[in-house]
């Protein structure tokens, strides 16, 4: 990718102190068991995971790219990741952070928080013993996204937060965790730390039965609702609280975290000042070709990706 053609100015500038950096769990589900681990069945099992790797390399490719044409130069981003890829095979400034966790599908939720505590524990330490350092704010993401806009904004537009969320109007499950700001600051990071390790509590203790992709969402709705009602977030704006001594900042998921819709009937419009594009569950092959597109246009203008995004949005798309 020629870096240097599609790289624009970023629309705010944190002090000289602050850096951002994004987070991102790259992870390949293990699917088989041992018994039937030779079986016809798991053969082909292979085979599908085989095309769904190449597509999650295109998919992984397409949201680092996109970080860098909306935030360069100063962001740097680590993948959680139980792959076995050269580092030399990514774009610079990518921290490559093999895990040797066994996921499942089924866990996979839960073990995606896990896996952002324990690298909150390790920045942790780091600020304990490099105080004088430069503050490295976090955002943990999925990586089937594409950044349309520069996200280190949000910790100079609201300075007083520990940790945010993005969140729908959906009264069963209003919070998402597809992306997740924490602040870098020594306080922060623990309040926010704590907060995710409470969410798991909650997550193993209520939600065991549906493991997968709500567990999560269920949790935070759990601990949210204490302190805020749903009709908290139906105006669709920003939203601060504090949840169990935590600064909590509530993002809309409409700008923050928009996701295609899916299937004839379900065209709703993209709102302009849109930040990240989620392309989720069957959206991953629409991803790869918005950004292919995008690139081919040689413009700093996310304008025509946006509309071929919005009139995909019509019909089915397959992974």
């Amino acid at each position: 990718m020629e870096t240097n053609r599609l790289a624009r100015d970023r629309p705010c500038m944190l002090s000289k102190e602050e850096t951002v950096s994004f987070v991102t769990l790259f992870v390949m589900p293990e699917v088989e068991t041992a018994s039937d681990r030779f079986s016809e069945a798991v053969e082909k099992k292979f085979e599908v995971r085989k095309v769904k790797k190449s597509r999650q390399d295109a998919v992984l490719r397409a949201f680092l790219e996109s970080i860098q044409v909306s935030m360069p130069g100063t962001t740097r981003v680590t993948i959680i990741t139980n792959h076995n890829k050269l580092r030399g095979e990514l774009p610079q400034d990518i921290d490559w952070k093999p895990t040797s966790r066994h996921f499942s599908r089924r866990n996979l939720m839960i073990q995606r928080l896990q896996s952002y505590i324990e690298l909150l524990d390790s920045m942790i330490e780091d600020r304990k013993n490099n105080s004088s350092s430069p503050v490295s704010h976090a955002i943990f993401s999925d990586f089937d996204m594409i950044v349309v806009d520069d996200l280190g904004c949000v910790f100079k537009e609201f300075p007083h937060f520990d940790i945010a969320f993005t969140f729908r109007n959906n009264q069963r499950q209003p919070i998402n965790s597809g992306v997740i700001m924490v602040r870098g600051t020594f306080g922060s990071l623990s309040r926010a730390t704590q907060l995710l390790k409470e969410v798991v509590k909650i997550y193993l203790a209520k939600f065991r039965h549906a493991f997968g992709v709500l567990g999560d969402q269920l949790a935070l709705a759990d601990i949210v609702k204490g302190t805020l009602q749903a009709r908290a977030f139906q105006e669709g704006v920003p939203v601060e609280a504090t949840v169990m001594t935590t600064k909590t900042l509530f993002l809309p998921c409409v700008i923050y975290n928009w996701t295609p819709p899916e299937g004839a009937g379900q065209f709703q419009g993209m709102p302009t000042e849109v930040k990240v594009l989620h392309f989720k569950g069957r959206r991953k092959r629409l991803m790869i070709q918005a950004w292919y597109f995008y690139k081919k246009q040689g413009v700093l203008d996310f304008y025509k990706m946006k509309c071929l995004v919005l009139k995909s949005g019509r019909s089915k798309y397959d992974y």
